[in-house]
């Protein structure tokens, strides 16, 4: 769900910046909307599932990153915005949010097969790998 919320996330940014038309942002909003739910809901399942020791300090420190990221790059990109390079902004996201997907799926690909490898097989993903 990581890869495919990011690769829609870019898909939608891809349609801001370079649709002729109003309706092609509205498109990007839907789609974005959708992969920002598929991308955000894969990080917070996995942030309460680090250890279940400290679930609550892992889940309020990704709830402080997620915060904190997005207000600052909101200001960032309140200033670009206001310095002519919207469709900058846009392309740099179009480009940066499918491979922020792609990097984040790996990274659950490898800590599985170390899971398997370990002979840990109560991860969510470590029963589908059993199956397969």
């Amino acid at each position: 769900m990581a890869i495919v919320g990011g690769c829609a996330i870019g898909a939608a940014m891809g349609l801001v910046a370079f649709g002729p038309r109003w309706e092609w942002a509205a498109a990007g909003c839907l789609l974005g909307g959708g992969g920002l739910y598929m991308m955000h809901n894969t990080l917070q399942a996995n942030a309460s599932q680090l250890l279940p020791q400290i679930r609550g300090t892992s889940v309020s420190l990704f709830a402080a990153c997620f915060f904190i990221g997005q207000s600052v790059g909101v200001a960032i990109e309140a200033w670009a915005i206001d310095q002519g390079a919207a469709r900058e902004i846009f392309i740099a996201a179009m480009i940066a949010l499918p491979l922020l997907g792609l990097w984040f799926g790996q990274g659950l690909r490898v800590r599985d097969a170390w899971q398997l490898e370990d002979g840990v097989h109560d991860g969510p993903r470590a029963h589908q790998m059993l199956r397969d």
